[in-house]
């Protein structure tokens, strides 16, 4: 941006504010500005250098109203992995959050440079009219949004005026973190992306100090629930007297769906289109009777079952195979067979259909 397009931009600028935290509570006027903006924000974009789980879970409260507002609302966020300063947890969360709000996007930025370190803190959201940009030192983390001594400097932006030029240069300047490149050094964010940082040890990761899930989430089906040690195991002749006329899939597991971090297990997006799965949530039957509520979530390519008991009762291990038979349109019973009790004819089955890296198929 030239200088004399800077001095531009600044001159035009109205409402210029300095919002000093902990005095001024940022998320609560980030939240302020979504639900109140009118014309309602059409996009929002977002830096950060680093996140964590907490400030994930406070930023989530301004999308709902952002989306509450405008449903189609296109958010891009980019963080920074640098210094291992972002959380597994966090970034996972994000990916949970992409799957329910269709808009949202996330990219994060990675170069691995020797003196170079991704370190911005903006927050732009844009309606046709009018945008409103936060520019200072918070992070998309917890006490950066409502506890850390942080400085930022909010101002509008009117779009129709001379202004406009100089607000787009800017946009300009940042695109670049909006988008996957060539070399690398940004991508979006993808679950197979967040297993690999997380391998290469690129990512905050918390040890568990208890085995008590003490999440109080339900939306995702967890709970306080202690850990079942029970291992059932199912032999090859009881399931081949199984002869059950409603429908049934075969999945077999992959090393995310039995990854405890996860409480998830993912289904290929030909099993959604035959409408197998219900919308929502999800009633399962244990072999043992036992009935637990799980959530489904929805993403682009495929989807999720979350509920953390199927973890807990099975104990499953890649390569073992999950079968789902639908009682009814919200009712579904499963079954495990661990890996050395598959039988070959099952195993024909499910190499007759991929998806996402899973083998599957009809029974």
């Amino acid at each position: 941006m030239s200088n004399r397009n800077l001095g531009n931009f600044l001159i035009e600028t109205k409402n210029v504010e300095i919002l000093h935290q902990p005095k001024t509570n940022i998320a609560n006027r980030l939240i302020h500005e979504a639900a109140n903006a009118d014309p309602a924000f059409t996009k929002v974009k977002i830096l950060s250098a680093y996140t964590s789980l907490a400030g994930v879970e406070i930023f989530a409260a301004v999308l709902k109203k952002l989306f509450l507002k405008n449903k189609s609302t296109e958010i891009r966020i980019s963080v920074g992995i640098d210094r291992k300063r972002s959380s597994f947890d966090a970034l996972d969360k994000l990916l949970q959050l992409k799957g329910m709000f269709s808009g949202l996007q996330i990219y994060i930025v990675n170069d691995n440079r020797v003196n170079y370190t991704f370190h911005p803190k903006v927050y732009v959201f844009e309606s046709p009219s009018q945008a409103r940009l936060f520019i200072g030192s918070s992070n998309l983390t917890k006490t950066g949004l409502s506890s850390n001594y942080e400085i930022l400097t909010t101002f509008s932006v009117e779009l129709q005026n001379c202004a406009n030029d100089s607000y787009n240069n800017f946009i300009s300047s940042i695109e670049s973190y909006f988008n996957s490149t060539a070399k690398g050094w940004v991508k979006e964010l993808t679950y197979d992306l967040l297993m690999e940082l997380d391998k290469g040890g690129l990512l905050e990761r918390r040890v568990s100090k208890s085995k008590i899930d003490k999440s109080s989430s339900k939306l995702f089906g967890r709970g306080q629930t202690k850990a079942i040690k029970t291992k059932v195991k199912f032999s090859s002749p009881v399931l081949k007297k199984r002869r059950s006329k409603n429908p049934q899939v075969a999945l077999q597991l992959t090393k995310w769906d039995t990854d405890p971090r996860h409480s998830e297990t993912q289904i290929p997006k030909d099993v959604l289109n035959n409408a197998f799965f219900p919308k929502n949530n999800l009633t399962l039957i244990f072999p043992n009777r036992t009935k637990k509520q799980a959530k489904l979530s929805h993403y682009t390519y495929h989807s999720r079952i979350y509920n953390k008991e199927i973890l807990d009762y099975f104990n499953p291990q890649e390569g073992d195979v999950l079968i789902i038979t639908r009682i009814s349109q919200s009712k579904f019973s499963i079954q495990l067979v661990k890996k050395n009790k598959i039988r070959p004819g099952l195993l024909n089955k499910l190499n007759k259909r991929k998806g996402k890296g899973k083998k599957w198929g009809w029974l």
